[in-house]
């Protein structure tokens, strides 16, 4: 039997945010270039199709960096299962070195590190659900808590 350990809304911020901006700002960007206006509102044409595309590719950036690189952490007593919803690979446990936990501002991250480099690298992040995370470190039902530095 599996468990998760990161948070139900990693789907979300992982693929739904991104896909999102990439739809706005991209039709945003079309609707821009295949008009023909001098001016939109007090903004010249020339300045918004400049401006347009930094904001969209400067956001899809900043969003691959950061909250694209989140998986989905689901774990047993044999390995550690990472998923970026395309793709799914299991770890074994000898593999991890140790999980990480950070707080942050809007939300608690996970890293778990690996020895040896898997597809997804050496550092697997994930948004930490709380309440899971709590679960797992105090019911230590696959005794894997060893793993652990908070």
């Amino acid at each position: 039997m599996t468990k998760q350990l990161s948070s139900s809304l990693t789907l979300f911020w992982a693929v739904a945010v991104p896909t999102m901006w990439l739809a706005f700002f991209g039709i945003f960007t079309i609707a821009i270039y295949s008009a023909s206006r001098p001016y939109y509102g007090f903004v010249s044409a020339s300045l918004l199709k400049i401006l347009i595309p930094i904001v969209l590719i400067g956001g899809l950036a900043l969003l691959y960096f950061t909250i694209m690189r989140f998986k989905r952490i689901d774990i047993d007593g044999e390995y550690v299962y990472a998923t970026n919803y395309i793709k799914t690979y299991r770890y074994p446990w000898h593999n991890v070195k140790h999980i990480k936990t950070k707080k942050g501002l809007f939300f608690n991250k996970g890293i778990i590190s690996l020895k040896a480099g898997g597809k997804f690298g050496e550092k697997l992040p994930f948004l930490l659900s709380n309440r899971r995370w709590r679960e797992f470190v105090n019911e230590d039902i696959f005794g894997v808590s060893k793993f652990v530095e908070d």
